[in-house]
């Protein structure tokens, strides 16, 4: 029988990928995140701009550094092929993203495998087929909620659809794209606990990544929880330029302020930084 358990001297000397990241902090070597947000905010182009920054077609990635490319397939079933290719595709070529080495799986291509649900055993060979062929690096499912069937308040069946997902695209990176829930206008956003369905989410994947009207929400095991200002124009999303010495500034003299915290927490609210970096950089200011 092959080990599986190694002490650490020897679990260390294992053979594994020398590059963890497609991209920096955000879309790790065969891991997977999860993007999501209200009806209409963009997360398709979003999606989109990330798949061209893993195809090679950019850099960075909203200031978010590209570390490895190769082919993505983006797998989408939430529109029509025509809104598709119209509203999205053609939008992002005139924008500068040709999307040559991106990948596209609709209702249509499916045929008689539309609808899809993963927990078939046809839908897994189909999606693992078109993996072997064309050995992407990363798969994105557009939206997840339309590849399987079940309920998406179910911990237990939304953990095997990410883990039957993950397993059949292997060893490519996964991206699920999903909706919010309802905001809580008590408790506000919270990128942690805002994706609609089940709990199961945030701990199914590596990062977290909360679209909103002018900013993104990002949370996950190698970067911490924080908001990016973002703008669109009109179409794709960037980070938005945030002059910090002139916001650490008037919070150092808003006299109403009266502790490193209270100033700590209206930075993060200027800059959309966390109340921990903010109250390092006020540290050093001071």
């Amino acid at each position: 029988m092959t080990d599986i358990s190694y002490p650490t001297p020897d679990y260390l000397s294992l053979p594994c990928q020398p590059e963890h990241w497609l991209i920096e902090g955000i879309v790790t070597i065969g891991g997977a995140f999860s993007m999501f947000g209200a009806p209409k905010v963009g997360k398709s182009y979003l999606a989109l701009q990330l798949a061209g920054a893993v195809a090679g077609e950019a850099d960075q990635w909203m200031d978010f550094n590209v570390k490895s490319t190769g082919l993505v397939l983006y797998v989408q079933l939430d529109m029509p092929r025509s809104l598709w290719q119209r509203e999205h595709l053609t939008i992002m070529r005139h924008a500068g993203y040709t999307l040559e080495s991106v990948l596209h799986m609709d209702r249509q291509t499916l045929g008689e495998a539309w609808p899809l649900n993963i927990f078939d055993d046809e839908a897994q060979d189909l999606l693992a087929g078109e993996v072997a062929l064309y050995q992407p690096s990363l798969v994105i499912i557009d939206t997840l909620r339309r590849v399987f069937r079940g309920d998406e308040n179910d911990s237990d069946t939304m953990q095997r659809a990410l883990d039957t997902l993950q397993k059949t695209v292997a060893p490519a990176a996964l991206g699920v794209v999903g909706h919010s829930k309802k905001p809580n206008m008590d408790t506000g956003s919270d990128v942690i606990h805002d994706q609609r369905g089940s709990t199961a989410v945030p701990g199914a994947v590596d990062t977290l990544i909360q679209c909103r009207k002018r900013s993104l929400g990002l949370a996950g095991r190698a970067i911490e929880e924080q908001i990016i200002k973002t703008e669109r124009t009109p179409y794709l999303w960037q980070r938005r330029e945030v002059d910090l010495d002139a916001h650490i500034k008037v919070v150092l003299e808003d006299h109403a302020l009266t502790s490193l915290r209270e100033r700590a927490r209206a930075l993060a609210e200027r800059t959309g930084r966390t109340e921990e970096a903010c109250r390092s950089l006020l540290r050093r200011k001071r």
